[in-house]
């Protein structure tokens, strides 16, 4: 999952530093006004993923329970 975000954050970075090349990739009717959006589409996801993933990955004290609260008692 994690390297799912830096692959994600990577291909946002690129097409907001350099829009020519993502454009130039895809379809021809694209602007690079419309890169950026997309690279910051791509960095906004990327970062979401990245800080789900490192939320999963935490430790845990045994009293917590499960991820939905303390079991009943």
């Amino acid at each position: 999952m994690i390297l799912l975000a830096a692959v994600l954050l990577f291909g946002g970075i690129q097409g907001i530093v350099d829009p020519d090349a993502v454009t130039s990739k895809s379809r021809k009717m694209d602007t690079d006004v419309e890169a950026k959006i997309g690279g910051l589409l791509l960095c906004s996801f990327g970062l979401t993923v990245l800080f789900f993933g490192i939320f999963l990955l935490r430790k845990r004290k045994p009293s917590e329970g499960s991820l939905f609260g303390k079991p009943g008692e």
